[in-house]
């Protein structure tokens, strides 16, 4: 799927299932070892103990101390139990031989499975017994490590207890697993919330035993859940459908309309290393969630990465490409060029890259070039002249695309070598629609680099292509203060950035905790995000994109005049955007019949504003879209011959 330039629209937009949460639950048994007292014979640290285990948390876990056998840990479930099902669901370090076992005081145990085979990975066993405590006693290690489990989940069911009813009902579009039964006391209910097609779970509501985004709800009484889902932003709402063809104005990165934006999102990591967190369901929340603008995809050249396989790399940017599409986003294609750090060197592969890559997305209307990542230990003019070679080539198959470069210094404009920008405004690239590139890291790069940014970006049109919060090696502690001043820098001048990096990598800098499971692939909740990432995805969201429209009007037409025109006039909505409501002002200098009415993007009537006979005058009308959808509609003014047309943008 691809949009063109020519058209504003996504056409059909590929749904897909949000699932919020895994549900293991048995038939015919409860989930009922979450969040009882449990205990363990070592723990490797304090953020490491026993209680990780039973949390329903599947970014925590317990790992006992490394390198030793045996290890153990027990749950103890309150009351004596019946237990069919056990589900180990290890970390890395897993058992290789161990036993499952139950008691009734935590000192004679019996055996109820054992193994001298085990897997790793998520165990799911079926098992039968009596005991109020359960145990996984670990004999022999299947690593160099210890044990450890990211969860250690027991069904059954307490004999004799009360029972309480599980009642659910959804708000939006979608279903609740479970979506209702009785359950035994003190067991608990494992929820799940699965999105229709084009809606999103939002948040839980009802009786949550203190718990928002529960994994389980404990039955100590009769429970109703509420599980609320909201719409998916439509194509006609994404970024790319709002702004078009990109260019470059001046010092600004500017939309279809001419007007200045700034773009907001993240950066992958190598795709060598992570490309298995980039699934349709971590990018679903990056585009929907986080409300990101744009995804600069990373393609090393060397470290393993695109000139081991260029076929297979080449063929990986462009399934991201086409995933960054589908939700509306734009695509920042990066040449990940690092070392060695001349970027002429790998010339001749860059023109073999950027020669498939534009062929393929030509007529694509969302496609960002970065032709090189991060040149080091050359002059500006090296760089240049890898430039002028490669700038020429992509012109000549993709016109109008916007392009970018790396600067000297590790993109620093040189600061990082002991030169300025001065350097590029002396021997500046001569083509229309390209950007300079800036890279810092807050905790290492400060006022000596912020200072840099703010000189290059009055005099040269920057786009910061990879930033974070950490030292330069995206790593170590965050300064979230310092940040914060680039931040409001890059928002004051509208600079667009993408942050460093969207992965699970163990650095800092990465937005996602390392799960470690060889799986690489969530859950993608808040959660699992590192500090770096909560703080990161407010940047993101909040404020809210100023992407102004050709009809967009920041002044309110009450205070342009009160005289009455002497010709037909229908005035820009305003406020636009608005939520939910808008006034229409329109004058008339004679006399006539008006028809006032507002249609969707598919030429469909909304609502007729006006259908009347007016006299001559200054007319206002406000328009109410509370029962609407958010996204871009027209409304179509007619007095006799005089017909036009202009949009409103409804955002809630």
């Amino acid at each position: 799927m691809f949009i063109k330039k020519s058209n504003l629209s996504f056409g059909v937009f590929l749904a897909v299932f949000f699932c919020l949460l895994l549900s293991d639950t048995f038939a015919n048994s409860y989930l009922l070892s979450q969040k009882q007292p449990t205990f363990s014979s070592s723990i490797e640290l304090e953020s490491l103990s026993a209680e990780y285990a039973v949390d329903g948390d599947i970014s925590t876990r317990w790992a006992s101390a490394e390198g030793s056998d045996p290890e153990w840990i027990y749950v103890d479930l309150g009351i004596e139990a019946s237990v069919d099902s056990i589900v180990l669901h290890w970390e890395t370090a897993y058992g290789k031989e161990y036993e499952l076992q139950v008691s009734n005081d935590a000192n004679t145990w019996t055996t109820i499975y054992s193994t001298t085979d085990g897997k790793g990975g998520v165990e799911e066993l079926s098992v039968s017994g009596n005991g109020r405590y359960v145990r996984m006693f670990g004999i022999a290690r299947g690593t160099q490590w210890g044990y450890s489990l990211w969860e250690f989940k027991i069904y059954g069911d307490f004999a004799g207890t009360k029972t309480y009813d599980l009642g659910t009902q959804v708000i939006g579009s979608g279903i609740i697993n479970p979506s209702g039964g009785t359950y035994s006391e003190n067991v608990w209910a494992e929820i799940e919330a699965v999105a229709d097609s084009g809606w999103l779970f939002e948040h839980w509501d009802g009786d949550l035993y203190g718990n928002t985004n529960p994994t389980a709800v404990k039955m100590d009484s009769d429970k109703n859940i509420t599980a609320v889902f909201k719409q998916k932003l439509s194509p006609s709402q994404s970024p790319v459908a709002i702004n078009g063809q990109l260019s470059v104005d001046g010092l600004n990165l500017v939309n279809q309309y001419g007007h200045p934006i700034q773009l907001r999102g993240m950066s992958t990591h190598g795709l060598q290393w992570f490309w298995d967190n980039y699934t349709d369901e971590s990018l679903d929340v990056l585009a929907y969630e986080w409300g990101a603008d744009i995804l600069r995809i990373s393609v090393y050249v060397q470290e393993g990465g695109w000139v081991t396989d260029p076929a297979g790399f080449t063929a990986k940017v462009s399934t991201l490409i086409d995933k960054a599409t589908d939700r509306g986003m734009y695509a920042l294609v990066d040449w990940h060029q690092l070392q060695p750090p001349d970027p002429n060197y790998n010339l001749d592969n860059a023109i073999t890259f950027f020669t498939d890559i534009a062929t393929a997305y030509k007529d694509y209307n969302n496609i960002i070039y970065d032709i090189c990542n991060e040149p080091s230990d050359v002059s500006w003019n090296t760089i240049k002249t890898y430039g002028d070679a490669i700038i020429p080539l992509i012109r000549a198959i993709d016109s109008d695309a916007v392009i970018l470069i790396g600067t000297h210094g590790w993109a620093t404009f040189g600061v990082s070598d002991g030169r300025t920008h001065q350097d590029i405004l002396d021997n500046p690239l001569n083509y229309p629609n390209i950007m300079y590139t800036f890279h810092f890291y807050a905790a290492s790069h400060q006022e000596s680099y912020l200072d840099e940014l703010d000189a290059a970006s009055d005099v040269l049109p920057v786009f910061v292509t990879e930033f974070g919060t950490q030292t330069y090696s995206g790593d170590g502690t965050n300064d979230f203060g310092f940040a914060q001043k680039y931040i409001d820098l890059m928002a004051q001048k509208k600079i667009s950035w993408t942050n460093w990096n969207y992965s699970d990598d163990f650095r800092s800098g990465a937005v996602w905790k390392n799960p470690n499971t060889g799986a690489n692939n969530g859950p993608w909740t808040d959660a699992n995000l590192k500090e770096s990432g909560l703080w990161i995805k407010d940047k993101i969201s909040n404020p809210a994109d100023d992407f102004p429209i050709d009809v967009t009007s920041v002044t309110d037409p009450a205070v342009l005049t009160t005289e009455i025109s002497d010709r037909f006039e229908v005035y820009q909505n305003y406020p636009n955007p608005f939520n939910p409501t808008t006034k229409i002002k329109y004058s008339i200098p004679q006399s006539s019949f008006v028809s006032l009415r507002v249609y969707d993007l598919l030429g469909e009537e909304i609502m007729t504003l006006v259908n009347e006979e007016k006299s001559i005058g200054n007319y206002e009308v406000e328009f109410n879209g509370s029962n609407l959808s958010s996204g871009i509609y027209f409304y179509r003014f007619q007095s006799g011959s005089f017909i036009e047309t202009k949009k409103l943008i409804l955002v809630k």
